[in-house]
């Protein structure tokens, strides 16, 4: 009798199994997202290859093709749906940083496979077991899973709900609460909903979520069972548009082997029997499953094939070149009169007889440029033949945005100079001879110079306070504008006099300074929000609220430049500054000098070879004397050599009112309070009225020197 039984399941999986091939044994391509494969265990998040994949409903010469990018996005674990030339698919994942799960709408366009906008964070309810497309309504519909905790996680109660889901606006409408849960969901040609769920039945759904029973889907006959572990062993089911058949993509447990396999099964949706039609190399999870409509009929013309454009020159008028396919799309000859037809923008600009196998070249004309997709199709009597499309760049280019755009500023003119771009970023026209320019002056967002051919301009400032400028610069090729490429920080404003203090404890007081990486070996850039790279130059960091000279791994030379200040000729001042380098053990090399301009060879060094003290701060002071009364410049340079930070707060310039010409004797009775420095700037007693204890040396106190002895 067992025997009998075994014969019977075997006939009526054969008989199932010829359902699933249609006439002149079509077999239909299916696409899907593989969100998982067993050999990609060993490895990294960033080399598993998550994407779009094509496979045959057959198990004969069965491979996954992929035909969108491999990306770390594809990662649809909350479902997803391709439909209307969009991929949207919801990324369910843990973040370790806030130690939660979330919850991202992506939406790619399935011809380029490139996003369309940025991804979305959306409510968890978004987080599907699948979603379809009515393709009579055009309306979406998903089933989820909520479940209500409390605060310390138990479950307070759990729902199934079908939903109405619109992708281009972000919403999702529950429209009733379902009997079971349906762990994937199908609508048919003629709009009707079907749903599998959990205990392996065959539903029909109405559309305000009544449940019909079908069948089982009868999996105990493979020995095979539903695994779903909190919705992480996500399914997915699609109709082919072309026969109406149902196929299943499903995670399962083989009772028998102990092992898990995943399946592509055809389901009947007269009996709800599911004949399994291919096992899935690598126990690959299948997500997203999608059948395209039939490309035309089977009688009418082919592709046409040689599809290519031909404008010159930035022209909007050219030629659009093909070659007249000699097949039906069945494979059988082509005869009869022809036409073809070309497509823009929704818009027929070309249509004329033709005949098989021709070689045409169509003169058109395109209203505007940029990326334009032109589709050409061949038909018959019996209508249409299959779309072939070509992406193309029309007219002018946008080109790079350009380069290297430096900004210096000297007697309150800004002068910008920067770099050509050398290539557009779509294979358009380019006309570098003939390139313009846009300059902008910021933080008061001006454009001060339209259309120049030169690469360099000077803009006159009169700034009533101190200013951080900045220039962008943009390209024009045409009609066609790149990206503003903005410069480096440049402060400009009157000139201060002395007394002079900077805290540095703000961004603002930072912008006052001028930060110049000399050698070019500055590097900055962030990940998710979170800077990844910092390195070459001498930055604000708002967490300490100081300076820090941020090492490379080349010798620094990388000045901190302060605003102009008034200083008379023959006068003694002194420069004061606290300091300190990260790492004790590294022996840091900083200079300090000042000088006319931001010819730094012109400077006069105070001190050339600082390291200063690790752990706290120290105050450093350095007497000068400038010959010529003028506007001078205080910098800052960071000499050493692949070493740690360096941090720089409380600069201040004092003018010495008596000369420390003389040494004087240490006095007992000498009770003024003030600071006490050595002969190298150290500050080593803060507001004292002794020097007791110190020991024997040349200390200076009040501009004056003394000596312990």
């Amino acid at each position: 009798m067992k025997k009998i039984i075994t014969l019977m399941l075997a006939l009526i999986a054969q008989i199932n199994l010829s359902v699933v091939k249609a006439a002149n044994d079509y077999v239909p391509t299916i696409y899907g997202n593989i969100i998982n494969m067993s050999s990609w265990g060993a490895r990294s998040d960033q080399d598993k290859p998550y994407g779009v994949y094509s496979f045959s409903a057959s198990p004969t010469n069965f491979e996954f093709k992929n035909v969108s990018p491999t990306s770390l996005n594809f990662y649809a674990t909350g479902n997803g749906l391709i439909a209307n030339g969009e991929y949207n698919f919801v990324v369910r994942d843990f973040d370790y940083y806030s130690y939660d799960y979330y919850y991202q709408l992506y939406t790619y366009d399935t011809e380029t496979w490139k996003l369309k906008k940025s991804p979305v964070d959306v409510d968890k309810d978004f987080s599907s077991c699948d979603f379809t497309q009515d393709p009579v309504s055009g309306k979406i519909y998903s089933t989820n899973v909520v479940v209500k905790t409390d605060y310390y996680g138990n479950v307070l109660s759990t729902k199934y709900n079908l939903n109405e889901v619109d992708f281009a606006n972000v919403k999702l409408k529950v429209i009733a609460s379902l009997d079971s849960m349906i762990c994937t969901i199908a609508a048919d040609n003629s709009g009707q909903l079907y749903g599998i769920s959990k205990g392996e039945n065959l539903y029909k759904i109405s559309k305000t979520g009544e449940l019909t029973f079908v069948g089982n889907l009868g999996l105990a006959a493979y020995n095979l069972t539903f695994l779903l572990e909190d919705g992480i062993h996500t399914m997915s089911s699609t109709f082919d548009p072309k026969t109406n058949n149902l196929y299943l993509s499903a995670y399962c447990w083989n009772t028998k082997d102990l092992e898990f396999e995943t399946f592509l099964f055809y389901i009947d949706t007269a009996t709800g029997k599911a004949t399994k039609v291919v096992k899935y190399p690598e126990t690959a999870q299948v997500v997203s499953l999608y059948i395209p409509k039939p490309a035309a009929d089977e009688e009418a013309p082919a592709a046409v094939s040689d599809l290519s454009v031909d404008f010159k020159n930035g022209a909007l008028n050219g030629n659009v070149k093909f070659t007249v396919p000699t097949k039906t799309n069945a494979g059988e000859d082509l005869t009869g009169e022809l036409t073809y037809k070309i497509v823009v923008a929704n818009e027929v600009i070309a249509t004329g007889k033709t005949q098989s196998g021709a070689i045409e070249s169509v003169p058109v004309v395109v209203k505007n440029g940029g990326e334009t997709k032109f589709i050409v199709t061949i038909a018959n009597d019996k209508g249409d033949g299959v779309e072939q499309k070509v992406l193309a760049w029309i007219g002018y280019d946008v080109t790079q945005a350009p380069s290297d755009v430096k900004l210096t500023i000297e007697n309150h003119t800004a002068k910008v100079i920067w770099n050509a771009p050398t290539e557009v970023l779509h294979g358009g026209y380019f006309d570098s001879e003939n390139l313009k320019y846009n300059v902008v002056r910021y933080p008061d967002n001006v454009v001060v110079a339209e259309n120049i051919g030169n690469t360099e301009y000077e803009d006159g400032l009169n700034p009533t306070e101190m200013t951080s400028y900045t220039y962008g610069v943009q390209a024009i090729n045409g009609n066609q504008k790149s990206e503003i490429n903005k410069s480096n920080a440049f402060a400009d404003g009157p000139t201060f006099t002395v007394p002079y203090y900077n805290a540095l404890e703000s961004k603002k007081d930072f912008e006052t300074f001028v930060s110049v990486d000399v050698n070019g070996d500055k590097k900055y850039s962030e990940m998710y929000g979170y800077v990844i790279q910092h390195e070459g130059y001498w930055d604000y960091n708002n967490a300490i609220k100081c300076v820090v000279y941020y090492e490379s791994n080349q010798r620094a030379n990388d000045w901190f430049v302060s605003p102009l200040i008034h200083f008379e000729g023959g006068k003694t001042y002194n420069v004061i500054f606290d300091s300190k380098r990260e790492v004790e053990r590294f022996q840091e090399r900083l200079a300090i000098a000042y000088g006319e301009s931001f010819n730094f060879d012109g400077y006069t060094t105070l001190v050339d070879s600082l390291n200063p003290q690790s752990g706290e701060y120290s105050t450093y002071k350095y007497s000068f004397t400038p010959s010529l009364t003028g506007d001078y410049h205080i910098g800052f340079h960071a000499l050493s050599k692949n070493q740690g930070h360096l941090y720089l707060k409380n600069i201040k310039v004092e003018l010495v009112e008596q000369s420390a010409t003389g040494i004087s004797a240490l006095q007992n009775d000498d009770n003024e309070v003030a600071d006490i420095y050595t002969l190298q700037g150290v500050l080593v007693r803060r507001q004292a009225n002794s020097f007791a204890g110190l020991p024997k040396g040349v200390y200076i106190k009040n501009g004056k020197k003394f000596v312990v002895r």
